[in-house]
């Protein structure tokens, strides 16, 4: 992508600012995935080091055999539930 875009701007004598790409196809699937940790009950806050703990936990997945995954690392939306009341919402 990095190659591609300097070539684009050599070739145009533009800078170029943003760039949307889209990949499609049989072969791309997407899949849900759920990361949980434990608080202690005495904490009253979630911090940002416990947001990455369930994002890194939700990317422990099983690939199968054969199979390989080129965008872990894309969430698109996470929704975070404490006390099984779903209420804060980051994008990542």
């Amino acid at each position: 992508m990095h190659d591609a875009l300097a070539d684009a701007e050599t070739n145009s004598d533009a800078e170029i600012g943003s760039v949307f790409v889209a990949t499609t196809g049989s072969h791309i699937r997407s899949f849900n995935s759920r990361g949980a940790i434990v608080i202690a009950s005495d904490r009253y806050e979630i911090d940002d080091g416990d947001v990455q703990e369930v994002a890194v936990k939700a990317r422990e997945v099983n690939i199968p055999t054969g199979k390989s995954l080129s965008a872990l690392d894309h969430p698109a939306l996470i929704t975070l539930t404490a006390s099984r009341e779903s209420s804060i919402r980051s994008e990542w």
